[in-house]
């Protein structure tokens, strides 16, 4: 048998059926010896236990008797484990039984003398026999090396030992430590224990960032993962590749579980969207993997060709292609096993064509339902309940067909998005070309330049890329309670849509985004799924009352509920709650008295814990967008009278019908009525996603198809601009000819709106600002200034406010930060003093430095002239008309200087108590130039302040400084920009290059006559009136 064996080897796949069977009976064979041996071995050192416990062994004999049996150092040391805790034990409980202490640490001591010396006894003989073994056999040191520390031998390295007791009893376990019969897979696990230490796994990691040839070099984070054989996100690995990376961007051990990851580390990802991305990908991830694991040079080619099947087969549908190897490399990590085998891509493969056909066709009556819901023939997706979808208004006109020309704006388009999904340039080039562009950071980005290309709605552009909504998890589909629910409830549950779906997919037809594109259309017509993950108890309490309420609550409850009822969005009372049925609770906001908004309280119940919140971000188009589009027009079409404006979509989210299971989970309970909602709620979470989902494809559309430029939409509404003179009829009154061709085409949609409420005007209020396009500004409506302006009143005419109160007043004027920026430092003292508290009821009290800042904005408020988008808010330091540069020291004088004219201020003692620091001084001389500059017989328009600071210049910045004191030149600066409109940014200067200023804040004025001859020195005051009172005599 030994010779066939041997002639089986060389042989591979000659042998025959006989030679087979006799094979792998002697690995049986040998299989069950060795099991034996490991079962015998077990059973001894058990005897040895219980014979030290019974006291017929002592030390000597209990040493004696271990290095007989041959065990390794740790065996030994689970034997003696076991029996100091077994006499442990014992002597605690004689201890109890006969009320006498023991000395503890004595008995400690002597266990651990004898634990020692039984080990060194061991450690002796297995030395000897290690010097004989290589003596006699010849073997290597490093096998005789292994002998001595137990080690197993090179051909296979076991990742854990199983203790002999557990052994002993347990001996099935012997049959599960025996290393994989495949010999790739066994070749992998061994080198995987062979890099898992930190040391190995590190020194191997140092010699292939420095040494290998690779045409992609790869970070740390991701070698790391290679040399684990972890899976790869390809998605991060693009990120890496494309954006560029810190090599040595390993996570750094924090504490416990935690470790520190760079945010920028973070965030480089990059979807993958074609073949060739993939290829590119997945080759540098090759050649690196076949650098550490050389055995799968033939399964990783063959594993390649397998994938590049999938996308010749799906072409139009790369994605396929790329989910299924996520899928599968993710498989693998999880159980390895040969990539190049066909069949352990199938499943991830048919889970990919499946989602696809569904999206693809969401109107195709002849889709098999095993397609739409897995494992039930009989079940349709949407389980039973038929969608009724009715359009209010018959088609009037078949979109256009696609000419030339708009072959060509899809094709701009597509490059748009390749220049989109390059990401952002290197930090270094960045700063480089947008330097002297930069934006102070007070300013929240309300400042724009002169655009090359017309600015296209972000929310449009983002539908190009963005990813679709996600479906319904499988095991809810399935699950016997649910489908009891839907059954009892069919008459009860419909889904619905006002939409003409057949009209608005023909419009989408040429969208670059299908994915997006066929799961709106899919969640229209079979009810949207609010992307919660499932994990539902069923068993739990899901009965929930309303909130307290009184009786014109609920008056407005009541109403609210007849509306509902009569447009169908509601269902008629049902009888009782089955399981997995929730209720929500329902409450009245009152934020708009003539309008109180009933609410339906998806966090209370607890239906938004399951749905994540980065599934729920949203892509609003705002008022930076809009501004800039402002900005360009007056650039483009100068003196020209424009006119804005703003079309609503009646009851938003109440369009959008649910999916019957989560339809399920929205019972309402008015005046002991259970009712069924069928439409998604202002309070779930993922409601604004899935609108604005639908409502950037309207947008895309008005851009692509209607040709309407500069229109841009938030949640409801849509808004844009138009010329004056271009105005229409529509339903009997002239409008902006942009506005009319969007409401013909929600006309064609069926996209419910009233007409009340489609406005227009060169003045308009639009997302919460006051828009006034001729004159080129955004601020607050007058009535948002009336309300801030009681709401301060209200606030300093009290001693005391909860943490509550003080938040509420704090968010209220940070809104209005948005159009009033230079405010900013009136709120510092306002945080400062909230900073630490956590109880919403408990008092704060008002302090001076807080009743002076807000008394302050109040009184400022009613003159704030907002934000102006005409003018350029982002210009270069090329462009200012006047260039100062300013030096402080601590005692002895303030200056600044520009063209041949320098300044001086020589600081005085303080009259006070108060000792002004090297900061408050730095501020002064900004302060004092911003001063001198507005106060010329000609201002100049941008004003460009170099300071050799860099706390002044970040505290000027971003209008912000931690303290009363160097808040107070803040405000005043702001106090002379409110006044003057003068555009000022503060650089810094090092100080080498500073030499005028600093020559003459140090009062070297002979030095500087020396130098500059021709220039004369002037004294200045700085404006102490502009500060409070208490930091006017401290300089």
């Amino acid at each position: 048998m030994p010779d066939h064996g041997n002639e089986t080897n060389h042989e591979g796949d000659d042998e025959s059926p006989s030679d087979t069977s006799q094979r792998h009976t002697i690995s049986s064979e040998i299989e069950a010896s060795k099991t034996d041996e490991i079962r015998e071995q077990a059973e001894a050192l058990q005897a040895l236990v219980n014979e030290a416990l019974r006291g017929e062994l002592d030390e000597i004999m209990l040493q004696s008797q271990l290095a007989e049996l041959h065990t390794s150092p740790e065996e030994a040391q689970d034997v003696l484990d076991q029996v100091i805790q077994q006499r442990q034990s014992n002597t605690d409980q004689e201890a109890d039984s006969f009320g006498r202490e023991t000395d503890d640490t004595e008995w400690n001591d002597r266990l651990q003398n004898q634990a020692d010396s039984i080990a060194w006894a061991i450690f002796q003989g297995k030395l000897d026999a290690a010097r004989k073994l290589s003596a006699n056999s010849g073997s290597s040191n490093l096998d005789a090396l292994r002998s001595l520390l137990s080690l197993p031998s090179s051909s296979f390295v076991n990742s854990g030992a199983i203790p002999p007791v557990v052994l002993s009893g347990a001996p099935f376990l012997a049959k599960q430590s025996k290393p994989p019969a495949d010999r790739h897979i066994a070749e992998t696990l061994r080198l995987r224990c062979l890099y898992r230490t930190e040391k190995a796994a590190d020194s191997i990691i140092d010699s292939l960032q420095q040494h290998s040839s690779l045409d992609e070099l790869l970070s740390r984070s991701i070698w790391k993962d290679i040399v684990a054989d972890k899976y790869v996100d390809f998605e991060v690995l693009y990120g890496l590749l494309e954006f560029g990376h810190d090599y040595e961007d390993e996570p750094k051990e924090f504490h416990d579980d935690y470790v520190l990851v760079k945010k920028e580390n973070c965030s480089k990802k990059k979807s993958i969207r074609s073949e060739a991305d993939w290829i590119r990908l997945y080759g540098a991830w090759e050649n690196a993997v076949k650098l550490v694991y050389p055995h799968w040079n033939e399964e990783l080619h063959e594993y390649r060709r397998i994938i590049i099947e999938i996308f010749r087969a799906c072409a139009n549908e790369p994605y396929i292609a790329i989910t299924t190897d996520q899928m599968v490399r993710q498989l693998y990590a999880h159980a390895p096993f040969h990539l190049d085998d066909r069949q352990k891509a199938q499943v991830p493969l048919m889970s990919n064509l499946r989602t696809p056909s569904i999206l693809k066709h969401p109107f195709d009556n002849s889709i098999p339902a095993s397609l739409l819901v897995s494992g039930n023939e009989d079940m349709t997706l949407a389980l039973n309940v038929e969608p009724r979808i009715e359009p209010k208004t018959p088609p009037i006109a078949s979109p256009p067909s696609l000419t030339d020309a708009e072959k060509d704006k899809l094709v701009e388009a597509s490059e748009r998005v390749s220049k989109a999904t390059e990401g952002p340039r290197r930090l270094a080039e960045k700063q480089k070309a947008d330097e002297s562009f930069e934006l102070p950071r007070y300013h929240r980005g309300y400042g724009w330049a002169n655009s090359v290309k017309p600015f296209i709605s972000p929310a449009a552009f983002y539908s190009e890329t963005a990813p679709p909504l996600p479906m319904l998890p499988d095991h809810l589909i399935n699950n016997p309670k649910i489908r009891a629910a839907l059954d009892y409830y069919a008459n009860d549950i419909k889904v619905e849509t006002p939409f003409n779906l057949l009209m608005l997919e023909k419009y989408l037809e040429t969208h670059p985004n299908r994915p997006l594109v066929d799961s709106v259309l899919w969640g229209l017509h079979y009810g949207f799924w609010p992307m919660d993950e499932g994990g539902w108890n069923f068993d739990e309490d899901s009965i929930m009352d309303n909130y307290p309420a009184d009786e014109t609550d609920f008056e407005v409850i009541k109403h609210f509920q007849d509306k509902e009822l009569a447009a169908g969005r509601w269902s008629n009372p049902i009888p009782t709650l089955l399981p997995s049925m929730k209720i929500s609770p329902m409450f009245v906001n009152w934020r708009d008295p003539v309008k109180p908004r009933v609410v339906t309280d998806h966090t209370t119940s607890g239906l938004n814990d399951g749905i994540p919140k980065t599934e729920a971000k949203v892509r609003y188009d705002d008022m930076h967008d809009f501004g800039q589009t402002l900005h360009d027009i007056h650039q483009q079409f100068p003196n020209i009278p424009f006119i804005l404006y703003k079309s609503d979509v009646s009851s938003a989210f109440l369009n959008l019908p649910a999916h019957p299971i989560w339809q399920l989970c929205q019972i309402v309970v008015v005046d002991k009525d259970m009712h069924i909602i069928h439409r998604l709620v202002f309070r779930n979470r993922a409601s604004p996603r899935i609108w604005c989902a639908l409502f950037s494809l309207l947008c895309w559309i008005a851009i692509h198809h209607l040709h309407i430029s500069g229109i841009f939409v938030y949640m409801d509404d849509f808004y844009g601009w138009d010329f004056a003179n271009d105005l229409v009829s529509f339903h009997n009154q002239l409008r902006p000819h942009r506005q009319v061709t969007l409401l013909k085409f929600w006309d064609e949609i069926s996209c419910p709106y009233e007409d009340k409420k489609q406005l227009h005007g060169p003045e308009l209020k639009i997302i919460g600002f006051w828009i006034d396009i001729n004159r080129g500004t955004i601020t607050v409506p007058a009535s948002s200034v009336h309300n801030a302006i009681n709401a301060i009143n209200a606030f300093v005419s009290r001693r005391f406010a909860s943490l509550h109160d003080w938040s509420h007043l704090a968010g209220h004027l940070n809104w209005i930060l948005n159009v009033f920026p230079l405010a900013r430092p009136a709120l510092t003292e306002m945080y400062r003093k909230m900073s630490g508290k956590k109880r919403p009821k408990g008092l704060i009290p008002l302090n001076r430095e807080v009743i002076t800042d807000l008394t302050w904005f109040r009184d400022v408020l009613p003159q704030a002239i907002g934000v102006h988008f005409i003018d350029n808010g982002r210009w270069p330091d090329s462009v200012a008309d006047l260039t100062i540069q300013t030096d402080t020291t601590l005692s002895l004088g303030i200056s600044f200087v520009y063209d041949n004219q320098a300044f001086c201020y020589q600081i005085r003692p303080s009259s006070t108590k108060i000792i002004p620091d090297i900061f408050f001084l730095e501020e002064i001389g900004v302060l004092s130039a911003i001063h001198h500059a507005a106060t010329l017989p000609s201002p100049p328009r941008h004003l460009l302040i170099y300071c050799n600071n860099l706390d002044a210049v970040q505290s000027f910045n971003a209008m912000r400084a931690t303290e009363p004191m160097h808040n107070a030149p803040l405000l005043a600066t702001a106090e002379i920009v409110l006044r003057t409109g003068l555009d000022f940014r503060v650089h810094h200067i090092a100080g080498k290059d500073n030499t005028r200023a600093d020559l003459i804040s140090r009062l070297m004025f002979d030095e500087y006559n020396h130098k500059f001859p021709n220039q004369c020195v002037r004294s200045f005051s700085p404006p102490r009136e502009l500060l409070p009172a208490r930091w006017r005599e401290c300089f």
